[in-house]
């Protein structure tokens, strides 16, 4: 069933060591896991223990507590709307409607 694809930390491995080879230690050291997926249950502490088999100094950081992670968009969606430089920005129905999809481009977005 599927295709043959990377795992996650052989992901993170072939990535970090495309970077520069002075830089690899430091990446490794400080993988940042974020997003909906990072709440799987396990999941920060097997990419650890495989990405540790890897390198010792493998460590993964998460970026927030499960409970943040829920709301993340909402509250980051939320402190950039009362930012005056993302209201120019906002696209109403109307505008939307009456000019379509170029109204974006003419507001920057």
């Amino acid at each position: 069933f599927g295709t043959a694809a990377r795992g996650l930390s052989e992901m993170v491995q072939v990535t970090i060591n495309r970077c520069d080879a002075s830089l690899n230690r430091d990446l490794m050291s400080s993988v940042v896991l974020t997003g909906g997926c990072a709440n799987i249950a396990g999941l920060s502490d097997r990419l650890s223990q495989e990405l540790m088999y890897a390198s010792n100094r493998a460590r993964i950081i998460a970026a927030a507590s499960p409970a943040d992670r829920r709301f993340a968009a909402w509250t980051g969606g939320s402190i950039l709307a009362t930012f005056s430089e993302f209201q120019r920005m906002w696209v109403s129905k109307e505008e939307y409607f009456e000019n379509g999809a170029v109204i974006l481009h003419k507001k920057g977005i």
